[in-house]
């Protein structure tokens, strides 16, 4: 198989480190061929040609280009939900901004109204919790059709 023919086939990278050595013995070798890539290929052939048709073909790879996306199998997120989760981590950042703030500028914190704004994140967590597991307790079983008992 010449390069010429090869040159009509999608070619694959191979990528590898020489030394500088290494690099040079290869490229002194490959003094009558067109290219050290045109070297390596026919190099790669002889070697093969070696061992015969036992050599084991590995088969091609499949095309990443037009792969399918990943499924995803998490059950959907209700966007109310996350809505209500993004807000207490924005709650969240301010309070940490605010404290690292008062660290930088000296000034002293108020550990009361920070106390009281987290015991307040708490509270929402735990309604938001108590909400969407009733809510998931009261769906209704979609293969059977019935609610649960």
């Amino acid at each position: 198989m010449s390069d010429e023919l090869d040159a009509r086939k999608p070619m694959r990278l191979l990528s590898f480190k020489l030394t500088d050595t290494d690099f040079a013995l290869v490229a002194g070798m490959a003094i009558g061929a067109r290219s050290v890539s045109a070297f390596m290929r026919q190099l790669i052939r002889d070697a093969a040609g070696q061992f015969g048709p036992s050599l084991p073909m590995p088969p091609p790879l499949p095309s990443r280009r037009f792969a399918a996306p990943p499924v995803d199998h998490r059950p959907a997120a209700d966007p109310e939900l996350v809505r209500q989760l993004a807000k207490l981590g924005n709650l969240l950042n301010q309070l940490a901004k605010g404290m690292h703030l008062c660290r930088h500028d000296g000034s002293a914190v108020d550990l009361t109204k920070l106390h009281f704004m987290l015991l307040l994140v708490d509270s929402h967590l735990e309604y938001l919790r108590e909400e969407y597991t009733t809510r998931a307790d009261d769906q209704v079983d979609v293969e059977s059709g019935e609610a649960p008992p």
